[in-house]
């Protein structure tokens, strides 16, 4: 896997911004609760996607997509 410096800080924050939304939910089954789960599911996909599609290298890329 090669990545450069950039790729593994952006990487960070993201896993950081996820902690934080985390943290900072509510757990009070209130609107603003259910706002936070949502917000947190779609900060995972992103999460994966910018690992997957930036930090994996080509090969192991088409290995998980399935790609000849």
């Amino acid at each position: 896997m090669t990545t450069n410096l950039g790729d593994n800080i952006a990487f960070g924050n993201l896993k950081t911004t996820l902690v934080v939304l985390r943290n900072s939910k509510p757990n009070d089954r209130s609107d603003k609760d259910r706002a936070y789960a949502v917000t947190i599911t779609e900060m995972e996909k992103l999460l994966a996607y910018f690992y997957l599609f930036v930090m994996t290298d080509e090969e192991a890329r088409k290995d998980v997509m399935g790609d000849e």
